[in-house]
């Protein structure tokens, strides 16, 4: 069983547990099957202004911009299928959000993490103007798995999460 696949078994268990309350969220992670997407192709000729989804925390819209090779989705497309959309989506909506200390360009990490701490998922996300004097909010900058989150085979996540881990920033 592959990462993806015990992730999805995480998405599902935390949508079945009630855990995802906003019902905006609820729309964008559970209504996408999991074959659907956004197609890897879709920002090839459109501008990198465009966007691609938002994603909602409370009130909040995020954008995810066509973006650059450097940023945004076509820096991700690389890693990009449903899986990878509905992580994103339940990564801002439930995940940590943490300042981002570096100054790399980020305003906000958004990290999900197990029910032991371990994290899962990272999101960096950019408030801000694109170079400090355009486009704003530049939008999510870029979306990964991290290293260390593989469940052993025929192991289940558990279906929850936590919110009051500690945030190692080592990017």
């Amino acid at each position: 069983m592959t990462d993806e696949r015990s992730l999805m078994r995480f998405l599902h268990g935390c949508i079945a547990t009630g855990l995802i309350v906003s019902t905006a969220t609820v729309s964008v992670v559970a209504a996408t099957p999991a074959d659907a997407s956004v197609s890897k192709s879709y920002c090839i000729h459109r501008s990198y202004k465009t966007v691609v989804r938002a994603y909602t925390r409370g009130s909040k819209h995020l954008p995810l911009r066509c973006g650059t090779s450097t940023w945004g989705f076509k820096h991700i497309t690389h890693r990009w299928n449903a899986t990878f959309d509905k992580t994103i989506a339940l990564t801002i909506a439930r995940g940590e959000m943490v300042t981002d200390l570096q100054g790399d360009g980020g305003t906000a990490i958004y990290a999900l993490f197990n029910n032991k701490c371990v994290e899962l998922f990272r999101i960096i996300y950019n408030g801000g103007a694109l170079h400090g004097k355009s486009l704003r909010p530049q939008g999510i900058i870029t979306a990964y798995y991290r290293s260390g989150s593989a469940r052993a085979r025929n192991t289940a996540p558990a279906p929850r999460y936590r919110t009051d881990c500690p945030v190692h920033q080592n990017i």
